[in-house]
């Protein structure tokens, strides 16, 4: 017994066919040659029609030539009605060009009454090739509405998807690009990824395309500055995967940017309020603990630098005789500290003299 036997026992067998002689000749032959099978036998179109809907058979078997009407004309019918049921016809008239004609015409096989050895294993194999083209079909089926909804994800996603090649040229993005940068996704095709990016931050992406390179399965999240289409700035986290071709080899990146601007903004926001909090608290500290001026000033502006993060402090003491010099406080940080710049003057125009003048 063959293993389409075995998963699909018994054998659903549809048989049009008006001689009731060689009908059974047929049957006592499958069940000799071991099929398990159950059959329904027709020879007019009208049962033909209804056998095929209520019996829902897994194969045809077919006369070539009927009284009623012919073969082809019940190949026809059987196509429409049950298109994945396999046809082959059992016939003692059928020659070579109507043969031919009928494999042509969607027929599975056929074999001659005057050999049905060949038979039983025609209907194996007929529906064997049946049940495998079904499976594709489903499978195919299948794969066509996963790409279907995967089109839907990348069309409607309000993160940016995206594919570039090793050199990093963009060859494929999807609408978001145009709501994130400002600009359309055909128009960055073939446009280098650090044409987009900051100066200061394209050493970083370059370093996570080498990792990427070097076997690293994914990147880690990575928030890099882009710049809009309008100029300003715009944060974005990018995580990518490397791609590679049939070889092994590398063929490019893909990866997903979601627009962290906003995020950003409110943690450089925070940031400041702790800085700013951090700075109050040194300095009330100070007020308590200094009672020398001078070295309270130089504590505020260490204050300012080390934990407010400015670059430079200076606070500038004016006593009320003009002719005075005036104390000076100041701490800079590391970007300024291989030469201090000099004290802007606070009698010609400038911030300084305003503020002393305007008290603003």
């Amino acid at each position: 017994m063959s293993s389409t036997q075995a998963s699909q026992s018994p054998i659903r067998i549809l048989m049009l066919e008006d001689n009731a002689v060689d009908a059974e000749l047929v049957t006592r032959r499958l069940r000799g040659d071991g099929l398990d099978f159950v059959s329904r036998i027709v020879s007019s179109e009208l049962a033909f029609r209804r056998e095929i809907a209520e019996f829902s058979p897994q194969i045809i078997l077919s006369d070539f030539s009927l009284p009623q009407f012919d073969g082809l004309s019940a190949l026809r019918i059987a196509h429409a009605l049950a298109p994945s049921t396999p046809f082959v016809f059992v016939s003692g008239t059928i020659g070579e060009e109507r043969a031919v004609q009928a494999l042509r015409s969607g027929a599975a096989d056929y074999v001659l009454k005057e050999n049905l050895t060949r038979l039983a294993a025609a209907i194996e194999g007929a529906i064997e090739r049946a049940e495998v083209a079904k499976a594709r079909d489903v499978a195919e089926e299948m794969l066509r509405r996963s790409e279907s909804r995967l089109q839907d994800i990348v069309d409607t996603s309000a993160d940016w998807i995206w594919e570039c090649d090793t050199s990093g040229r963009f060859t494929f993005s999807s609408p978001s690009v145009e709501h994130i940068l400002g600009h359309g996704p055909h128009e960055i095709l073939a446009r280098s990824t650090f044409d987009y990016l900051f100066a200061d931050d394209r050493g970083r992406l370059e370093a996570a395309f080498a990792a990427l390179r070097a076997g690293d399965d994914a990147s880690p999240p990575l928030t890099l500055r882009w710049i809009h289409k309008s100029g300003t700035p715009r944060w974005l986290e990018r995580t990518m995967v490397l791609l590679r071709g049939r070889e092994g080899e590398p063929t490019g990146f893909r990866g997903i940017d979601r627009d962290a601007t906003t995020r950003v903004a409110q943690e450089e926001r925070i940031a400041r309020l702790n800085r700013a909090l951090r700075f109050l608290s040194g300095a009330n500290s100070a007020i308590v603990r200094l009672r020398d001026r001078r070295s309270l000033f130089k504590e505020a502006c260490r204050l300012a630098v080390q934990i407010g993060g400015y670059g430079m402090a200076t606070i500038c003491l004016v006593p009320r005789p003009a002719d005075e010099e005036p104390i000076v406080c100041r701490a800079v940080g590391r970007k300024h500290a291989a030469g201090r710049p000099p004290i802007e003057s606070l009698t010609q125009d400038g911030p300084a003299a305003r503020a002393l003048a305007t008290a603003e």
